[in-house]
């Protein structure tokens, strides 16, 4: 072989072993083994968090606004927030004081498109100046931890459930056709 020969030769193997490395890294995917003659199916799956945002947003957003019931008063915020007022009685024996009960609430959509609220705080005011050192809440109002379950009964009534007592909520179309009594 002369020089000129071997010169094309080593060209021609660098090339061709130049291609064979290109080659091997071209494709760096794994590959799936063949069972059976049956190809895997590969099936690519999307999350849409942005349609359970939307439709969260949109439950929560049907209970937002004013809702009562007798003597207690529940209001509901866009952001998920809430405070209930409730009347809590005497508070100073008697009736010269009355207490009212307010619980800060946090409310999650749940399943069905109900909502669930959590009591972040409860605290007691009096009517008539600072609530007595001595004062105990009846037994069964809300504390903290306690939760509320809501849900819509028709169009203007919410259903509600708070430590095992059940009573509905009405919105103001309710009340002034008079269906909560309030």
């Amino acid at each position: 072989m002369k020089i000129g020969q071997r010169r094309f030769a080593s060209i021609c193997l660098l090339g061709l072993m130049g291609f064979v490395l290109l080659a091997g890294c071209a494709s760096t995917a794994p590959t799936s083994p063949i069972v059976n003659n049956v190809s895997p199916t590969v099936t690519a799956t999307q999350a849409t968090p942005t349609a359970t945002v939307n439709q969260t947003s949109t439950v929560l957003a049907s209970f937002v606004g004013k809702w009562v019931s007798h003597d207690d008063q529940l209001t509901i915020a866009a952001n998920g927030t809430g405070v209930e007022n409730w009347n809590a009685g005497p508070c100073t024996g008697g009736i010269a004081g009355l207490c009212t009960g307010i619980g800060d609430l946090t409310f999650t959509v749940s399943a069905g498109g109900s909502l669930t609220g959590t009591y972040q705080t409860v605290s007691y005011e009096s009517s008539s100046g600072p609530v007595p050192s001595n004062y105990q809440p009846t037994p069964g109002y809300p504390v903290v931890g306690n939760t509320i379950s809501l849900k819509h009964n028709g169009a203007d009534l919410l259903a509600a459930m708070v430590n095992g007592n059940s009573f509905n909520y009405c919105d103001p179309t309710a009340l002034s056709q008079g269906q909560c009594g309030a």
